[in-house]
């Protein structure tokens, strides 16, 4: 599957315990293509995006291990760990999804590329980022520590002004892997 070519990079799991501005995202992209591969911010796109392909890791259900939350599968206000909205975990404090990649639910929100738009009237049928609507608001994924269980379901998405910062918000960047 072409979309399942931009895998997220686990090595950058740690950087989503910063919080991060949408514009700090696309600076740290452009560092780490500098460096030799080509990174990029996740895609959205209406959840058929590359992110979406990896955080479900095959899997159809609101969660990729299942329906239900379930104790110590993420960090959320209710999801049975001791940092239940009290701020975020360490790193790697979740068991992997089925593709290897730690904490894609809950913790924090992760930005993604895309421009918000109100509805899915309009989403580009390839999965590449939406950039027409409202650019200044973007969008995140994935939920945070101070987030309901139903909050952190791989469908939902919320947004926010670009600049906005807070200890909700992080970032992932993704490595475009070669054929």
């Amino acid at each position: 599957m072409k979309k399942a070519r931009n895998m997220l990079c686990a090595v950058c799991a740690a950087l989503l315990l910063m919080p991060a501005v949408w514009a700090e995202e696309q600076s740290l992209a452009g560092e780490a293509s500098r460096a030799g591969d080509t990174f990029s911010d996740p895609l959205s796109s209406g959840g058929q995006g590359p992110e979406m392909v990896v955080v479900r890791a095959g899997s159809a259900a609101k969660y990729s291990w299942g329906n239900s939350i379930d104790n110590n599968r993420a960090n959320c206000y209710g999801c049975g760990r001791q940092w239940d909205y009290e701020g975020t975990a360490p790193v790697e404090s979740f068991e992997p999804n089925a593709f290897g990649l730690h904490d894609v639910h809950g913790n924090v929100y992760e930005w993604v590329e895309d421009c918000w738009n109100g509805s899915y009237e309009g989403v580009p049928a390839d999965g590449s980022a939406w950039l027409g609507g409202d650019c200044w608001q973007r969008i995140f994924r994935g939920g945070s520590w101070d987030d309901f269980p139903d909050d952190l379901r791989m469908a939902r998405r919320v947004s926010a002004a670009a600049g906005e910062r807070g200890g909700y918000y992080g970032l992932r960047v993704a490595r475009t892997l070669d054929p």
